[in-house]
């Protein structure tokens, strides 16, 4: 897993809906980026209230994608600065 420098932290995306409440189907071009998921790693100048495993909400154009390689096994994994999630 990538480990991340500063005040990064990387964060797993959760997987959107694939189906609404009344049950329609979301074709994945339709799908928005999501902005929720959970801490993978954080690093050593981040915010002391941030800790592997919390949920944070963020920006949709907020940081960047990281290959999937490097999330130790996550589908889909963004690295943030510190400054831009919310918990």
């Amino acid at each position: 897993m990538i480990t991340p420098l500063k005040h990064r932290i990387l964060v797993q995306l959760d997987k959107p809906p694939a189906e609404t409440v009344g049950g329609l189907y979301i074709p994945d071009s339709a799908q928005k980026k999501q902005s929720v998921g959970v801490v993978l790693a954080v690093g050593p100048e981040a915010d002391e209230v941030l800790q592997v495993g919390q949920k944070v909400a963020f920006g949709q154009h907020d940081g960047f994608d990281v290959s999937a390689e490097y999330c130790d096994g996550a589908e889909r994994c963004v690295m943030l600065a510190d400054t831009h999630v919310r918990y």
